[in-house]
């Protein structure tokens, strides 16, 4: 992978508590958080929890995103020779919170992205379930042929949401600006992340809007809940009483550009991953494709982290794990945070509002205390309720995921 140097130009942010940038500073810097509430879109009758981090997002011009549902409506029909409509609310929440996030990026840049940036861009988004049909009525739902025939076999693709964005800013169903849509679980968005940065170094791309999305629905609350890994009590992330988590949703986006000698800006400077195949579920004991891609991201980025913002799902075995490989190859007493206790396990998200959190910690000099944290479990590294400040200029934001996926992300100053 060639040398990354990515900067931010722009972010957007919808989390449980943090509707914009301004909202996460808050959180981090120890704001109150929005907290689970209970689960009204679907039957929770009969489970082990009820409740989720759950968002809201509205949208800057909501004839906009209709505007861009047509516009792919239309593209389709003139590849297909069929004629579609839309239904009169084509979005669901995942793709209304993905808008949301853009209107506050075009906000930060100043304007319309086609114009300010041109065509040769990026879009890369990551999901863990934001493209399956019952976790909303999505596009392959609302837009149909004459004879109300689902076209699900064109448009029902994680590819989808990537094309909306593209149109939703401005730019035409032709223009060559490509869209990639990542869905490795957990870490889909950090590798979404990753991968722009690494476009951007390679001269692919010369700007790359990079994050991801998701939402609570029902299929992966029912999976969740097979894996017992979920409850209704409070999410203890790396403590001893830790019970699970609960889920949460939301959309991130940061807009990357090439980094400006001399100036320090922040950004993205260093990317692994280790993929260890141990289980579909089950982390490898030893965390060896985690240990595997936090060798490579600090490798690449020739220092150890300042700090960690981790996965920690509050999941007994999985934390233990984490923290393992963190201990096997990090400093003791390097600074460790989790943010599943203030947005819940966002999943395809995650990796995004990690990396927005860890911009925030970079701002401060120091990581946000894990919250609801009483009995740490036993570790070299810091654990700790209370604001630990960042041991050096830099975070590692590190993303395990089912299969056996492992993603870490380093952020730090970029064109120094």
């Amino acid at each position: 992978m060639p040398e990354l140097s990515a900067r931010v130009l722009a972010q957007g942010i919808i989390a449980p508590g943090a509707a914009d940038t301004d909202e996460l500073a808050r959180l981090i810097a120890g704001g109150p958080g929005a907290g689970p509430t209970r689960i009204d879109r679907f039957p929770v009758a009969g489970g082990r929890c009820d409740r989720a981090f759950q968002t809201d997002a509205r949208l800057r011009e909501p004839g906009r995103a209709r505007r861009a549902v047509e516009r792919l409506a239309a593209h389709a029909g003139a590849l297909t020779g069929c004629t579609f409509h839309v239904d009169a609310d084509p979005l669901d929440h995942a793709t209304r919170m993905l808008f949301a996030c853009c209107d506050q990026v075009e906000n930060g840049l100043g304007g319309p992205l086609p114009q300010l940036l041109g065509d040769r861009v990026g879009i890369f988004l990551g999901t863990c379930s934001a493209h399956v049909p019952s976790a909303g009525h999505l596009l392959t739902h609302t837009v149909r042929d004459t004879d109300d025939r689902s076209v699900r076999i064109l448009l029902g693709i994680p590819e989808y949401t990537g094309i909306l964005a593209k149109l939703y800013l401005g730019w035409e169903p032709d223009d060559p600006v490509s869209a990639h849509v990542t869905t490795t679980g957990c870490s889909a968005s950090l590798d979404a992340i990753g991968r722009a940065a690494a476009a951007l170094a390679s001269g692919r791309v010369t700007h790359a809007l990079a994050g991801g999305m998701d939402v609570v629905n029902e299929p992966l609350l029912r999976g969740f809940e097979a894996l017992q890994s979920m409850t209704n009590a409070a999410c203890r992330p790396y403590d001893t009483a830790r019970q699970g988590f609960q889920l949460g949703e939301g959309a991130g986006l940061v807009l990357l550009g090439a980094a400006v000698p001399g100036r320090g800006d922040p950004g993205v400077s260093a990317f692994g991953t280790g993929l260890d195949g141990y289980r579909l579920t089950v982390p490898h004991p030893d965390g060896a494709g985690l240990r595997m891609a936090l060798n490579r991201a600090v490798d690449q980025a020739g220092a150890p982290p300042g700090g960690v913002i981790g996965h920690g799902a509050a999941v007994p075995g999985n934390d233990e794990t984490e923290l393992g490989a963190y201990a096997a190859e990090l400093s003791p007493d390097t600074p460790v945070t989790s943010l599943k206790s203030l947005f819940g396990h966002s999943l395809g998200a995650a990796g995004a509002h990690n990396v927005l959190a860890g911009l925030q910690a970079l701002r401060l000099g120091a990581l946000p205390g894990i919250r609801n944290l009483e009995n740490p479990l036993k570790t070299p590294l810091r654990l700790s309720a209370d604001p630990m400040p960042l041991r050096g200029p830099s975070v590692a934001v590190c993303s395990p995921a089912f299969g056996g996926n492992n993603a870490v992300l380093v952020l730090g100053t970029t064109g120094s």
